[in-house]
């Protein structure tokens, strides 16, 4: 949250008197590419808390499998009656989708990203993601996976 609040006093300094339109900052990503826009940006995964998003965990097979499948082919289709391993109890079908939705949006938000571009489709049970969260969540997934290596 510091470093946060430190950017938009930075940001509010900067555009001082300046029409910027309705420029919305929500998160560090969007103030870090506002002051520097050639920037790329630095994933922390000290800041991801992985018990809140399984489908980042590289040791959970489920979690991994939907996360391939969004990171290569941008959506998620599960079944009406299927749940996160063999759990009993839990959600399932669309509401699956919504935990994993919900998943992608504390990740990145543990992470100081823009909050992922997600579309939940009830009547197919498909989660979909545009190119740009696909091409962040690819990122993130590389380099949970290469820690997991070391």
């Amino acid at each position: 949250m510091k470093t946060y609040l430190q950017l938009v006093r930075e940001v509010s300094g900067k555009t001082k008197g300046q029409d910027i339109g309705i420029t919305v900052f929500y998160s560090i990503e969007t103030l870090t590419k506002y002051l520097n826009p050639e920037a790329e940006m630095i994933i922390d995964l000290s800041k991801l808390h992985f018990f809140s998003s399984p489908i980042l965990n590289p040791n959970d097979s489920v979690g991994k499998k939907y996360l391939f499948s969004l990171v290569e082919k941008g959506h998620i289709t599960v079944g009406t009656n299927e749940r996160w391993g063999n759990r009993d109890n839990g959600p399932q079908g669309a509401n699956l989708l919504q935990a994993i939705q919900h998943q992608l949006r504390l990740a990145f938000c543990d992470l100081g990203l823009e909050a992922p571009s997600c579309r939940l489709t009830y009547a197919r049970r498909e989660l979909t993601i545009d190119d740009k969260t696909k091409l962040r969540l690819a990122q993130i997934r590389d380099l949970v996976y290469a820690r997991q290596a070391h």
